[in-house]
């Protein structure tokens, strides 16, 4: 027969890996979830009451950093 001793080291080293094995999993699954997100799925929380405006300047055809610096796209916004 198997001492208690050792019958409790078994358990601890079972337990061990099963609370490894589920924290992996847990970050696997949350690390799997952030990266299929997308700007859309992505929101910041907003005060009850509040109005979000939404700015869109997709009009301005911005193709580089240097034309948010042109007189006239600094007009426009």
């Amino acid at each position: 027969m198997m001492n208690l001793q050792l019958k409790r080291k078994l358990f601890l080293l079972v337990f061990g890996l099963a609370v490894v094995t589920l924290t992996t999993s847990l970050i696997f699954v949350k690390q799997k979830a952030s990266s299929n997100a997308t700007s859309s799925d992505t929101f910041l929380p907003v005060a009850n009451g509040q109005t979000v405006t939404t700015l869109d300047y997709s009009d301005l055809n911005i193709k580089s950093v240097s034309d948010i610096y042109q007189t006239a796209t600094q007009t426009k916004t």
